[in-house]
């Protein structure tokens, strides 16, 4: 779903700049956290009904328009994503002293990465402690033909 999106991430930062140059490029930012936000609950809900969308024919084969819907709504989400970004980078740009040259603006976006990628970071670690794990034996199966069931609380 990436490569079709370039075309997109190259063009919203030249868009959204317009917006974040002047005195409060953080309104931008503020503007787009409840999209940013509603769009978890979509990819979740997408996510959910995925199953609904396989034919019974083919149960491993989603249809076209399954992946345009979700090109669509990744588009979107991009678009949120994007004013984000360019938001924190102009208020960096506009906190940053000149004097310095770009060595605090680098400082401060390092800080923003980090404190914005920790959390998928631990949620990855948390994997093991969080999945409980059952056997299950089937009644035609032997003892020996055991099924391992992993059922993960991380989505």
């Amino acid at each position: 779903m990436a490569v079709p999106l370039v075309p997109l991430q190259i063009v919203l930062p030249l868009l959204l700049s317009k917006y974040t140059m002047g005195a409060r490029p953080m309104d931008i930012y503020i503007r787009a956290i409840p999209y940013r936000l509603a769009f978890n609950f979509i990819g979740a809900f997408f996510v959910l009904v995925t199953p609904y969308f396989l034919s019974p024919s083919s149960p491993h084969t989603l249809p076209n328009y399954y992946y345009i819907i979700l090109l669509f709504t990744f588009c979107i989400h991009q678009v949120s994503l994007y004013a984000m970004f360019v938001a924190s980078m102009a208020f960096f740009a506009r906190v940053s002293d000149p004097g310095v040259g770009g060595t605090y603006m680098t400082l401060l976006n390092t800080l923003a990465n980090l404190g914005g990628n920790w959390p998928n970071t631990v949620a990855l670690w948390l994997v093991d402690s969080l999945t409980w794990k059952q056997c299950s034996v089937d009644e035609a199966n032997s003892c020996s033909d055991v099924n391992l069931i992993a059922v993960s609380s991380i989505g």
